[in-house]
């Protein structure tokens, strides 16, 4: 959502003030950048340290780490939790920090145990869709029913890096938390798991993600008319090939929209990327395949 409000309520929690500015960095990063109207996003590090350190030195394996930190401790920030064999991260007092939204869309991302999401958005015909939106939201006295990730792991990592700003010490930290990880994997699995698989992203997850994070940044007139009718196609090599609706569409997103989707691609991938965008499957192939 482009232009989110910071609630600047948040200035006077002694909780916040306790983070560090890299802390205090991604937590923003996390509202502006990340969250949908329901404050919920992927779980995934790679996908957030795109969207919030693009062009930053901070590895996936760090942001991970700060990630962390923020959802530990006796007052957190975030609340990781896993749905359909995928994990995202729902940002707590979502609500608190987000009271002045007029209008909430609702989230594509299944909502936490007991969460409670409120809507409202205008739809076809000029009707209103409206849940809870008499309702506080998120959960009683921001305490979830169940607590679905490994608390004492992350509570030792926000007590010893909660007031860190050097990455040289937070390596350390990164490298004790994962070796724990490691060891209570293999005494539950009686298999060595010293190597980390790495969740399985498509290429459509990956545009689908440049898509949401370019929308923050342009108007949603230009958006709607624009950007969404967009059709992925395929992925050659480094280059990204879409569909656009019409002549007219294409030629506004190659000369509007292609260098920040690829500066956006470039960021989720970690390699340049080219934009290849047409409206016929005859030229695309042609450009494609050159």
């Amino acid at each position: 959502m482009k232009g989110r409000m910071f609630s600047p309520e948040i200035r006077k929690s002694r909780n916040f003030s306790k983070l560090n500015m890299t802390l205090r960095d991604l937590f923003h990063g996390l509202i502006e950048s990340c969250a949908d109207d329901q404050g919920r996003m992927l779980a995934d590090p790679h996908l957030i340290k795109a969207a919030v350190w693009t062009w930053d030195n901070i590895t996936p394996e760090e942001t991970q780490a700060y990630l962390d930190i923020l959802a530990g401790g006796e007052h957190p920030f975030i609340h990781f939790y896993e749905a359909a064999g995928e994990r995202y991260i729902q940002i707590l007092k979502w609500w608190k920090w987000q009271g002045q939204m007029t209008f909430a869309a609702p989230s594509i991302y299944p909502a936490p145990f007991g969460w409670v999401d409120r809507i409202k958005i205008q739809t076809k015909g000029n009707k209103s869709r409206i849940e809870n939106w008499d309702k506080s939201g998120g959960w009683p006295n921001n305490i979830p029913p169940t607590h679905e990730v490994n608390t004492d792991v992350q509570t030792e990592v926000y007590t010893q890096a909660h007031t860190l700003v050097n990455t040289p010490v937070l390596t350390e930290v990164i490298k004790k938390n994962k070796t724990k990880q490691n060891k209570q994997e293999e005494k539950e699995n009686e298999i060595n798991l010293n190597v980390d698989t790495p969740a399985v992203i498509t290429d459509v997850d990956i545009w689908n993600e440049a898509k949401g994070i370019l929308q923050r940044e342009i108007s949603k007139a230009d958006f709607d008319a624009w950007i969404q009718p967009i059709v992925f196609l395929n992925r050659i090599k480094n280059e990204f090939v879409v569909l656009a609706c019409n002549r007219m569409g294409r030629d506004w997103v190659r000369s509007r929209a292609s260098p920040t989707l690829e500066r956006i691609l470039a960021g989720l991938v970690g390699e340049p990327v080219e934009l290849v965008v047409s409206t016929k499957f005859e030229d695309l192939r042609q450009e494609a395949v050159r």
